[in-house]
């Protein structure tokens, strides 16, 4: 005779077994999703702050550019000024000396008048140069020509070329320079365009009776050029500012003074041609300090 209370509990067991392992199957389905959820979840979390961040690039680019273009106006504006008024001079002067309107006969001595064409010209080239410069240098365009030259020689020499303003402000200049820097290996014509840049800054915004001094050290990795002076110093806006093409610190006395605003943005990128660096220090009211590194060749 069948045991029908055994067959029901062994149904009822089985039943059980089912159940559980259908719900078990069903919970592994569920952390499964739950577990797609959450990764869906992070994926979303991750795009959305890459999209944000993406966004936030955009208006950075975005104002950036805006930045760059009104520099560039601003730029431009300054320059209209800086090449007209030489190129005027130039042509003002040699129209009065083509009319006879002085010099007449060599009664008047016309030296003077050929000095004031001799220093718009120059004072043009000098804009154009720079701009020339800038373009070349960030179209990859510029060569450097290294050769082995006397840097000591050459600082001493930069400073008698700009001798006269110097006696003008009546500024102290004195050189610490050490013999054993006497050659380095770089482009003489653009070292000589850094370092002049920054020796007539120097003299230029220096105040009256200031003083400049001039420092080379040689170290086992890298030659040194030091140019300090007591000027007017300056801010970290313009530092920040002033090495980028097409920016020019406009207040009254460096629109006084003149300059295209590209000397230092010109000398720092002659100076990263040459695998090294220009570094400022300033103070306003105190002073500057730059200073030239050149990786030191063996």
């Amino acid at each position: 005779m069948p045991n029908l209370q055994y067959d029901a509990d062994n149904m009822l067991i089985a039943n059980a077994q089912h159940f559980d392992a259908e719900v078990s199957s069903v919970l592994n389905q569920l952390a499964n999703e739950n577990r797609e959820l959450h990764r869906a979840r992070s994926l979303i979390r991750s795009l959305n702050e890459r999209l944000k961040q993406e966004v936030s690039d955009k208006e950075v680019e975005k104002s950036k550019a805006l930045e760059a273009a009104e520099a560039k106006s601003l730029f431009l504006a300054s320059m209209n000024h800086e090449l007209r008024t030489p190129l005027n001079a130039v042509i003002g002067f040699a129209n009065l000396l083509k009319d006879g309107h002085v010099c007449p006969t060599g009664q008047i001595n016309c030296q003077p008048y050929l000095l004031d064409i001799l220093h718009a010209a120059d004072h043009l080239l000098d804009a154009i140069n720079d701009i020339l410069d800038i373009s070349k240098i960030d179209s990859g365009k510029m060569i450097m020509n290294s050769a082995s030259f006397d840097i000591n020689h050459q600082l001493q020499r930069v400073v008698r070329l700009v001798s006269e303003d110097i006696a003008v402000k009546q500024i102290a200049v004195s050189f610490d320079l050490d013999a054993s820097l006497s050659h380095i290996w770089a482009d003489p014509a653009a070292v000589k365009r850094v370092v002049s840049n920054i020796i007539s800054n120097a003299v230029k915004y220096n105040k009256f009776r200031g003083s400049i001094m001039i420092k080379t050290e040689r170290q086992p990795t890298k030659s040194i050029i030091t140019i300090s002076d007591t000027g007017i110093g300056m801010s970290q806006d313009f530092l920040n500012r002033a090495g980028q093409p097409f920016e020019r610190v406009d207040n009254s006395y460096t629109r006084s003074s003149g300059g295209t605003g590209l000397g230092l943005a010109l000398a720092s990128r002659l100076m990263k041609l040459h695998n090294g660096s220009l570094t400022i220090h300033s103070v306003i009211d105190i002073g500057s300090e730059v200073i030239i590194e050149f990786p030191t060749l063996n």
